[in-house]
């Protein structure tokens, strides 16, 4: 929700020819509330971004490994004894 809206819409509905009730709402918002929506849909927008790089790059190092496609279990990534566990096939 975004603080200091004005919840109140105007609805507007239309009944299609199948019987198929639309609504169309109109919610008005601030020069205020436009900017803190479409700053927060960027920031979304970069961390959905971040997470997909992150993602491919650990695809990389399973692919680097060997074990795509493998369920890893357990593990260790520790300095003394680093290792994977991996469900037995």
């Amino acid at each position: 929700m975004v603080e200091g809206a004005d919840l109140s819409a105007t609805t507007e509905t239309s009944v299609s020819t199948n019987g198929t009730v639309i609504l169309d709402e109109r919610i008005p918002l601030t020069v205020e509330q436009a900017f803190a929506l479409r700053t927060l849909f960027q920031a979304k927008k970069e961390r959905i971004e971040l997470l997909q790089d992150v993602d491919a790059r650990i695809n990389l190092a399973y692919q680097m490994l060997g074990v795509e496609g493998r369920e890893i279990v357990a593990g260790e990534l520790g300095d003394d004894n680093p290792h994977l566990m991996l469900k037995a096939e």
